[in-house]
């Protein structure tokens, strides 16, 4: 008796397991078919200006800036040949004299073709919400400031040597992004990409900042310019011609 419940229970939940596995394996494959990753190196600016105060000492933080280094990388899933939605990563380095700012987000994005992602060239727009982390350094270093003299004949002008040590402080933000760009196939699998945003990041009233930079405060805005390569899982098939209307357009003939 055992061994028959046995045999039935084991009948039973074979098939049961065999129609999971199947219908498993369906969806994989379904959002293997869909998905896809693009690398994209490029360069980040930083267009905010510069603030000096007594002794050139910089009263803003994200000003003066050099453009720098941008590295991004995307998964993305197409939900239809126009609209496909992403987890983006970005990391990008800018620097001046004496002063570092790293910056690391990820977050979602949503990206639209205009026209068919079949098409040779594709235009796109692109926005999303990046959350991260902002590091800034400067090393230590020492300068030689001439004070302002009133009487330059009653008092003998000697430079004041100023000595400034290594500092560093990192905090949170959030960043809401746009962009547009452009897909070009090189393969049924390969694309180039290229594509320019505008990143804003939210970092005005963070504290850290605020007592690293008690005289002004701002926002961190940058512009990013990058070109890479998209690889898509499978090759990208046309979109399905409909045999209905096709037979309709017949008819109508």
């Amino acid at each position: 008796m055992f061994v028959l419940h046995l045999m039935h229970f084991t009948r039973k939940y074979s098939l049961f397991c065999l129609v999971f596995f199947f219908y498993q394996g369906v969806f994989a494959q379904r959002l293997v078919d869909k998905m896809g990753i693009y690398f994209a190196p490029g360069l980040v600016s930083i267009p905010e200006k510069e603030e000096l105060g007594s002794y050139n000492i910089p009263q803003n933080a994200f000003g003066g800036y050099q453009p720098g280094l941008s590295f991004d990388f995307c998964v993305y899933y197409y939900q239809n040949y126009h609209l496909a939605y992403g987890l983006d990563a970005q990391y990008f380095l800018a620097t001046k004299k004496n002063y570092a700012l790293h910056n690391t987000s990820v977050g979602p994005i949503v990206k639209y073709n205009i026209l068919p992602t079949t098409a040779l060239f594709s235009p796109f727009a692109i926005v999303g919400l990046k959350f991260g982390y902002t590091f800034l350094s400067r090393s230590a270093y020492n300068m030689s400031v001439q004070p302002s003299i009133i009487d330059l004949k009653q008092v003998e002008i000697q430079n004041v040597n100023l000595k400034f040590g290594y500092s560093e402080f990192a905090f949170p933000s959030a960043a809401p992004m746009v962009g547009i760009g452009f897909d070009f196939w090189i393969t049924r699998r390969w694309k180039m990409i290229a594509m320019g945003t505008y990143t804003y990041q939210l970092t005005k009233s963070n504290s850290k900042l605020r007592d690293n930079y008690p005289v002004k405060q701002s926002n961190l805005g940058f512009v990013t310019v990058q070109a890479g390569i998209s690889f898509k899982l499978t090759n990208d098939a046309k979109p399905k011609k409909n045999i209905n209307n096709l037979l309709a357009q017949e008819s109508g003939q």
